[in-house]
């Protein structure tokens, strides 16, 4: 339902806990009538609708020329007119341009938990905008994050999407609300540690009535 009521959804989580996979879960979720445009250093999304366009960036050559980077191919694909972007992972400048298009985008990013992913963006908003104050910076970043999808890796190796959260801005202080949230149960006579999900908070008006048309909205309250 977020994803087709258009909602910007930041999949965070450490190294290998298969941020790029989920990325490329959500996006299959995207109507096949919409142009998509993927940014990525490496080839891992793999999308089945027919009018995707994907953009790799390249290194610099053996004379140090010839680099493309993320920001150049997200200024770039602002003339192709597309109706969702996806890109690989953000990490330089193009937080940016991200943050300031007005696209619906989903993206990953290397974070231990939500709350420091937004401000982790922060500095790299600011590679491209380093006169902005900061409470403008983060009040534009709570704006255009609509959900974090945030993923852990267990102790016994297994990844499980352990959050998902809505983003809100308050007295110049970011508000995280997870509205599901994963709870690991203690171990099994094998020491085995399964868990469950639980809804932790009932989401804002705003955004049950943003993802209202694609979702039953009594239940969803009624399962919170």
């Amino acid at each position: 339902a977020c994803v087709l009521a258009e909602c910007n959804i930041l999949v965070t989580g450490l190294s290998d806990t298969g941020k790029s996979v989920l990325l490329n879960v959500l996006g299959n979720f995207i109507p096949e009538y919409e142009f998509i445009v993927t940014i990525e250093e490496s080839e891992e999304l793999m999308l089945q609708q027919k009018a995707v366009a994907c953009l790799h960036t390249r290194p610099p050559n053996i004379e140090n020329k010839g680099t493309i980077t993320q920001q150049d191919l997200l200024a770039h694909i602002q003339q192709m007119r597309p109706e969702r972007i996806l890109i690989g992972e953000v990490k330089g400048e193009e937080v940016f341009d991200l943050l300031t298009s007005i696209v619906p985008c989903m993206t990953t990013l290397r974070a231990r938990d939500p709350e420091d992913a937004l401000y982790q963006l922060e500095p790299l908003y600011l590679m491209g905008d380093e006169k902005r104050p900061i409470q403008a910076v983060r009040s534009r970043i709570a704006e255009r994050v609509d959900l974090i999808v945030h993923i852990d890796r267990l102790q016994t190796g297994y990844r499980r999407l352990s959050s998902i959260s809505e983003v809100d801005y308050v007295d110049e202080q970011y508000q995280v609300r997870p509205i599901f949230q994963f709870e690991l149960l203690p171990p099994d006579e094998e020491g085995f540690r399964k868990g469950l999900f639980h809804a932790v908070n009932r989401p804002t008006e705003r955004f049950l009535r943003r993802i209202g048309q694609y979702t039953n909205n009594d239940e969803l309250i009624e399962s919170i």
